[in-house]
């Protein structure tokens, strides 16, 4: 490999990352995700639910991808919440934006009927 070549592909290994990073705006969903698992007794569900969708309302009116996973995690908090309806709404979303989600969303549906 000339020296060149070797800059070209050391430069593309520092970037490529960066520009990954930039794909989503993640938002509260990660921490959301990450207290929902540690320390859900604490937290106040409604509030939550009320942040996220705000969040993805926010993405929703910038014409803006959201998160993998944003919608899934949705679904099961409404599901947590005793919402039905917006379960399915959320699940549902899920697949639309992410079809390779499919087998794990249906998963999801077929246990929480």
């Amino acid at each position: 490999m000339t020296r060149g070549a070797a800059w070209l592909v050391g430069a593309a290994l520092l970037v490529l990352p960066a520009c990954a990073s930039e794909m989503y705006e993640w938002g509260p969903y990660e921490d959301s995700v990450l207290s929902t698992m540690h320390d859900f007794s604490e937290r106040d569900l409604l509030a939550e639910i009320d942040r996220l969708e705000a969040y993805e309302a926010d993405l929703r009116e910038e014409d803006r991808r959201p998160p993998p996973g944003l919608h899934a995690h949705l679904g099961y908090l409404q599901f947590l919440a005793g919402n039905g309806e917006a379960t399915l709404r959320h699940f549902a979303a899920e697949k639309a934006f992410y079809p390779e989600s499919t087998v794990f969303i249906d998963g999801m549906l077929e246990r929480v009927k």
